[in-house]
């Protein structure tokens, strides 16, 4: 990379501090010759049997219908669809992998939106869930590093895909696991979209309505070589780029980050370890005319006793003299 990005500030922190997660689109799979939207779909339409399709071919490649909504047309060919998927999806050589490889050492922890299992073969112990499993979502946060399948995976039941618009809705509309999971993950983890072009109308629906929420305090951020794209996106923070080829020095700088000594990191360190027990003081009233200040006194100091402090942990003063209690 001729020019050194530079790491924004609250990026640098999400990293030191072990709180980035990687959202990854379809951009970090292109090395890799997996088909895009359009690809698939033609492929598709030419695996069926009704030459009268073939029409939808050319409105596709026309620009007239979006490849989603040419498979909203093939919703009665569901077998060709994900047959296609499981068939070229499927990774079984890890070579290309060097950026996954590296992406899952930075955070350990991706979420994506893509059907391969990119990040499984580059990490063989890596965990992998997916949207329609509890189950899996519920073990997420046991995990230090895992692989999130917001759309489903080609190698974890295809046929659960999210690939026609009931099953959009189905994700994005209803409540459920995989959709509470994600809002936490906005909410409480900073994001780095890498290979991810932001056109998905529900994902943009719902990261419109999630900064709605918290008022625009939270802020993701996106590596990109347009970043005038993003700029009607508030709770996204474009990072420049020139070219894709780009991203893997990225990653290689971020890995320098998470790799610095603890004395030049961004984040204060936290103090770790310290028992010590704090230094408490009671005070309690003492009227000139009362007779049951000494009985008070010997019921705080049998509490504190029973919780394990010491009368060096504690103090007791008397608001009339200003005495110390102590136990007899």
């Amino acid at each position: 990379m001729k020019n050194i990005v530079e790491i924004p500030y609250e990026l640098r922190k999400a990293i030191e501090g072990d709180n980035l997660m990687i959202f990854v689109g379809a951009g970090l799979s292109k090395p890799l010759n997996l088909p895009d939207w359009n690809k698939l779909v033609n492929n598709v339409i030419d695996k069926t049997d009704n030459n009268k399709r073939h029409v939808l071919k050319e409105a596709l490649n026309s620009g007239f219908f979006k490849p989603l909504e040419i498979l909203e047309k093939l919703k009665d060919e569901p077998k060709a669809i994900y047959d296609y998927i499981y068939d070229n999806f499927k990774i079984t050589d890890a070579q290309n992998l060097g950026v996954h490889k590296k992406l899952i050492a930075l955070s350990g922890k991706i979420i994506t939106t893509n059907y391969d299992n990119a990040f499984e073969i580059a990490d063989k112990d890596i965990y992998s869930a997916v949207a329609n499993s509890e189950f899996q979502i519920a073990n997420l946060k046991d995990k230090s590093k895992y692989v999130f399948y917001l759309h489903g995976s080609c190698t974890n039941d295809e046929s659960k895909c999210v690939v026609f618009e009931d099953d959009y809705d189905k994700l994005y509309k209803e409540e459920n696991a995989a959709n509470l999971k994600f809002k936490d993950i906005y909410s409480s983890r900073t994001l780095l979209f890498i290979g991810f072009s932001f056109t998905d109308p529900y994902i943009i629906k719902l990261f419109n309505y999630l900064n709605g929420i918290f008022k625009n305090n939270i802020h993701h951020y996106i590596l990109t070589t347009n970043p005038k794209d993003y700029e009607r996106f508030e709770y996204l923070k474009p990072i420049s780029i020139s070219d894709y080829i780009e991203i893997e020095p990225f990653v290689d700088e971020c890995l320098k980050i998470k790799h610095l000594p603890k004395n030049e990191m961004t984040v204060p360190l936290k103090i770790q370890g310290d028992k010590t027990k704090p230094k408490i003081a009671f005070l309690y009233p003492s009227p000139i005319d009362s007779t049951e200040h000494h009985s008070l006194s010997l019921w705080l100091t049998d509490a504190i006793w029973q919780r394990g402090w010491s009368h060096q942990d504690t103090t007791l003063f008397s608001l009339r003299s200003g005495a110390r209690a102590g136990r007899t």
